[in-house]
């Protein structure tokens, strides 16, 4: 080929590539400027709305997670069924006035003391009360509300009972309630109780009462009633009672102990409660306690709390109410006997507060013997006792027949059950023959020992024996005339 058809073929080839590169060029540009921008905004808007699809579902199953009744939110969180701990001595330092004393297990528990659902304040729609405590084992109520299905606290309220450790007081006992009732005008409201019990270092009771109402989304206190001492002079409690309740109060039956504010409340119901029992350590313990102290004074350790609620308890059902009446007939028929079959005295008092309380009948001789009358369903039951015989333990439940002479003796251990008397223990010891007693070295007599007919130690008795009933708990009858206790039952039980 010669070299200017070379040229001209290189000519046309260059002029070809530049309208090609033009074209590609100018279909590049289209692309960019017209159909790009198109595609492009159309997968943006897409995308914006898948987005905004997954936060609306994200939102809306947030607020499905949070809508809640109440009784959906008790289901959901942790708190305390129940719960029994033994708690013990613990040296905090060298001197005596160091000494700090602690419940074992009870701080460790990761969760509400209790949970409560319940129509607080009477709009129509359930708050749940939770107690709590702080650092410091301070009770603490706090009202949980659900504006929209929402859980929301609405308020909280320090309560003022401490989880007691015995030893700070040297209480025998103490209780922590909060419970629910009717004051006088039929309004719903939070009632707070202490009470300690007759003190082993101290004689002297304390009683502590304080009524609540939730309203306008906070708590509000209506007013509190206290006494703490040992002479027994009513300085105007029962006063303050009466008022925040609504009904006359005994003040003999609260310094006793024979009863509680929340026996005279109506529809009492249970929210939460703690009852600490100190109880005399072991030999080694209490050497051990005087050798970090020259006081003497003995040592006490936590034998159980008892943490709820439990089970609200049952309310007394109307017909038992008429347990007054029936008593009084009862006590005018027998105090028709002679001067040998007339009782000695009478008392009324409480084993179990679901149930109406019993009527003890002291007789005049031991041939005579004691007599606790039940109450239930219009009828009444009668169990027969040893003269002298009966005592009870107000928070156990329970109550006993102990008695015996001649060199045979035994315990009977009850509980009432639907208005009967239920044997739930015995046992029996004594000599071998009674008519020729023997005795140890030390002059005491020897005696055999059975615990629901088998045969035990001594040791062994005692043991089971403490295991049904706590014999440093119980009480004894008071026993008072026919017409003191008619007046009681006229004005407090009718």
């Amino acid at each position: 080929m010669s070299t200017d058809n070379k040229k001209k073929q290189a000519a046309v080839g260059l002029i070809l590539g530049l309208v090609g590169g033009a074209v590609i060029l100018a279909i590049a540009a289209a692309a960019y400027f017209f159909i790009w921008p198109k595609f492009k905004g159309g997968e943006q808007k897409e995308t914006e709305q898948v987005a905004e699809t997954a936060s609306e579902a994200s939102e809306k199953e947030e607020t499905e997670a949070e809508s809640m009744t109440a009784e959906e939110y008790v289901d959901s969180i942790k708190y305390l069924k129940d719960g029994s701990w033994v708690g013990y001595l613990e040296k905090s330092g060298k001197e005596e006035w160091e000494m700090s004393y602690r419940i074992d297990g009870l701080q460790d528990v990761d969760c509400y003391l209790a949970a409560f659902p319940y129509d607080f304040d009477g709009d129509g729609v359930e708050e749940v009360l939770l107690v709590d405590r702080d650092e410091n084992r301070q009770l603490k109520l706090a009202m949980m509300t659900f504006p929209d299905g929402k859980p929301t606290e609405a308020g909280t309220f320090f309560t003022g009972l401490t989880i007691s450790d015995c030893l700070s007081n040297g209480d025998a006992c103490d209780v922590q309630d909060v419970y629910l009732f009717t004051d006088g005008e039929g309004k719903t409201r939070i009632g707070l109780e202490t009470s300690g019990c007759e003190g082993f270092r101290a004689d002297g009771t304390r009683i502590g009462f304080e009524a609540l109402s939730f309203e306008d989304g906070k708590f509000v206190s209506l007013g509190t009633a206290s006494y703490e001492g040992s002479d027994g002079e009513n300085t105007g409690v029962t006063d303050k009672i009466e008022e925040l309740i609504g009904v006359p109060v005994n003040w003999t039956e609260l310094f006793t102990r024979r009863h509680r504010v929340y026996d005279y409340v109506a529809d009492y119901r249970d929210i939460f409660s703690v009852i600490t029992d100190c109880t005399i350590k072991t030999d080694g313990d209490r050497e051990e306690y005087w050798a970090w102290s020259e006081s003497g004074q003995e040592p006490f350790e936590i034998s159980n709390i008892h943490a709820g609620p439990q089970g609200a308890k049952e309310q007394i059902k109307a017909s038992d109410y008429d347990f007054g009446g029936a008593y009084i007939d009862y006590i005018k028929e027998a105090e028709k006997g002679d001067e040998y079959g007339k009782p000695d005295g009478y008392d009324i008092f409480y084993v179990s507060f679901d149930a109406a309380p019993l009527l003890y009948v002291r007789g005049n001789s031991t041939a005579a013997g004691d007599r606790l009358v039940s109450f239930k369903d219009g009828k009444l039951t009668e169990l027969y006792c040893y003269n002298y015989g009966v005592s009870y333990d107000p928070v156990g439940g329970v109550f006993a027949d102990r008695g015996g002479h001649m060199d045979e003796y035994y315990d009977d251990i009850y509980t009432l059950e639907d208005g009967a008397f239920k044997k739930i223990a015995s046992g029996t010891y004594g000599a071998e023959d009674n008519a020729n007693v023997q005795f140890d070295e030390a002059g005491e007599p020897i005696y055999q020992y059975f615990w629901e007919e088998k045969p035990v130690t001594k040791e062994e008795y005692e043991a089971a024996l403490q295991k049904v009933y706590n014999t440093e708990m119980a009480c004894e009858p008071t026993v008072q005339s026919a017409d003191d206790v008619i007046e009681v039952i006229e004005q407090y039980y009718r």
